[in-house]
């Protein structure tokens, strides 16, 4: 029989983490779990305070931009202000295949 190749996700939801890497975000990132929620509800407020920005602000977004900038506030404020300008810019990074899922994915498929 042929093996099935199981399907690559970032994470599995409910599943976790190992303390092995628990660990090395504590270490590589200065990720304090105790501290995350508070960290994503620093970072929502200040979107808040910015009008022009429009993006999702769901968790895994957010944490994306504050994981890359070792939870460095302003870092993850420049870089999140940063992609959603150019996001929203008519002639750079506004192209129909962002915001349409479906196009998207055919895209991705080939």
């Amino acid at each position: 029989s042929k093996a099935v190749a199981k399907e690559y996700t970032l994470f599995e939801e409910g599943q976790r983490l190992p303390s092995i890497y628990k660990k090395r975000a504590v270490k590589e990132i200065k990720e304090i779990p105790d501290q995350v929620s508070a960290h994503l509800e620093s970072l929502r407020r200040w979107l808040k305070s910015m009008p022009h920005l429009k993006c999702p602000t769901d968790d895994a977004f957010l944490l994306a931009f504050l994981r890359q900038a070792k939870y460095n506030h302003l870092k993850a404020q420049r870089r999140l202000d940063n992609f959603c300008t150019f996001r929203t810019s008519t002639t750079e990074g506004y192209p129909d295949w962002f915001i349409d899922g479906e196009k998207r994915n055919k895209l991705w498929e080939n």
